[in-house]
């Protein structure tokens, strides 16, 4: 797995920060409706989704979900699914590591934790690719890091009650991510997606759930 999203520069710095983060589109259709399967642009050719906007900016979009059955419970354990190839290979399914900090599995971690995997999943902009767009069910996910991270960050890692940000290390985790990606000029979109769309993730992260647990 790439260790890291970006390792060296693709283009000017994109400002804005997390009010450019949010994929929007004309309508609310099914995300297949726009993005095609293609074959990327590299050395070991492979098929991703990609749409190709009016500005020519060419983008590709990866699926990401996590899941915890047994949420809440005291056996619960939480799996990661990333679903980036239209022909259903090399799709990604891993159990959401135990956390040093003791932090308890939930499906908002693995939510997290399986953006995050997308993005060092490849060197995307390696592939010819201006921008990723993570297609994700999760409210959480997306409105945490396109409206609320920034605020979050703000206050000191604190809500607007003042109390302490749950899952701040992969908000952390993630934030870096994008923040680099950003400043060396590829751009890192979220799309909420309606769960019916997501379902090929979902499977794969059910599937990591009930996986061998592993230690970071």
């Amino acid at each position: 797995m790439h260790k890291g999203l970006i390792t060296a520069r693709v283009g000017p710095s994109i400002t804005g920060g997390s009010a450019k983060r949010r994929f929007t589109t004309q309508t609310d259709g099914n995300p297949l409706d726009l993005f095609k399967p293609a074959i990327n642009a590299c050395s070991v050719p492979a098929p991703r989704w990609v749409h190709t906007d009016s500005m020519n900016k060419v983008s590709l979009l990866v699926f990401t979900d996590g899941a915890a059955p047994n949420n809440g419970r005291a056996d619960v354990r939480a799996g990661c699914g990333v679903v980036f190839r239209p022909d259903g290979k090399s799709s990604i399914s891993f159990p959401l590591e135990r956390s040093k900090d003791g932090h308890a599995p939930t499906s908002n971690r693995a939510e997290l934790r399986a953006v995050i995997a997308a993005l060092r999943l490849r060197y995307w902009p390696g592939e010819g690719f201006d921008r990723i767009v993570i297609g994700s069910d999760s409210e959480y996910v997306v409105r945490g890091i396109c409206e609320w991270i920034a605020k979050w960050k703000h206050r000191g890692w604190r809500t607007a009650k003042g109390t302490p940000v749950k899952n701040k290390d992969l908000w952390e985790m993630l934030l870096k991510e994008v923040e680099t990606a950003e400043g060396n000029g590829f751009s890192v979109q979220f799309w909420h997606l309606r769960r019916e769309w997501n379902l090929e993730a979902d499977r794969y992260a059910k599937r990591g759930a009930v996986s061998d647990p592993f230690d970071h």
